[in-house]
């Protein structure tokens, strides 16, 4: 028997391990308890986000499991509906998978929290991008929410393989268009012409990073790096067709030679 098989197979009378169907019911269940203020919210509640922080990789795959499944959401807003909570049309649900829960999430138990997103309270935060290793031809770029994708990659407008004439926003100095001294040429070259690009997503109130199409097949590595040099995660950015959520004080890293800064504005 595969292991996601055994994870959620239905229990017989000799079985009490909680399967997966118990899981939904009871993640449901505790945040309807958990949250009584919804009903006073109304319309005005247009997202929920739920941080998980599971006591050990099993429920962890357990809540990936679960939250990635479409008809979480969909049982969710029925079960807040049978409790008369007016959701907004076009709102949105989110999960995140966390090891210390955030400050402004309200605890409903050990292993959940949450966020409760209301027109009011939406706050869209503007950021920056510093150069640190490397040179572009600005020292820092502003990042705003309507402000569109901002792309990232060599040269102001670079010509890409299939002979397109590109545009980067943020655009490390191409030898070709600026003399450099040899080692910062050098770091500059492990820059791709376009490498990747940075957007805000409403939904999650976050900044992204898309990889550019081809960027990994052609060889190029590129991390995000993540806290303190003692406790530092290093989240590969290998598929571009994910969104790769940016957090205050994140770094990229292109083929471990140039590398920004990512920084929320107070």
């Amino acid at each position: 028997m595969r292991f996601f098989d055994k994870l959620f197979k239905r229990n017989t009378p000799n079985q009490t391990a909680e399967t997966g169907l118990h899981l939904k019911a009871d993640t449901i269940e505790a945040i309807l308890k958990s949250h009584e203020q919804l009903r006073g919210i109304g319309k005005n509640l247009i997202g929920l986000r739920l941080f998980v922080l599971p006591k050990n990789q099993v429920e962890e795959l357990a809540y990936e499991r679960l939250l990635l499944e479409n008809s979480f959401k969909v049982e969710l807003q029925r079960a807040l509906d049978n409790q008369f909570v007016q959701l907004a049309d076009n709102w949105t649900f989110s999960y995140e998978i966390v090891s210390s829960f955030p400050e402004n999430s309200a605890k409903i138990n050990e292993v959940l929290a949450i966020q409760l997103l209301d027109k009011g309270s939406v706050k869209h935060k503007e950021a920056t991008l510093t150069t640190l290793v490397g040179k572009t031809w600005k020292k820092s770029y502003d990042l705003q929410p309507k402000a569109g994708a901002l792309n990232i990659g060599r040269g102001k407008n670079p010509v890409l393989e299939s002979g397109r004439i590109h545009t980067n926003q943020v655009a490390f100095i191409d030898p070709t268009e600026e003399t450099l001294d040899a080692k910062i040429e050098e770091i500059n070259r492990h820059v791709s012409r376009f490498h990747a690009a940075i957007k805000y997503d409403a939904n999650q109130m976050k900044y992204c990073l898309y990889l550019a199409k081809g960027v990994f097949t052609n060889g190029h590595n590129t991390k995000i790096l993540r806290g303190e040099s003692h406790d530092e995660q290093k989240i590969d950015v290998n598929n571009d067709q994910i969104a790769y959520i940016l957090e205050d004080n994140d770094q990229i890293q292109f083929n471990r030679k140039a590398v920004l800064e990512f920084r929320l504005k107070a």
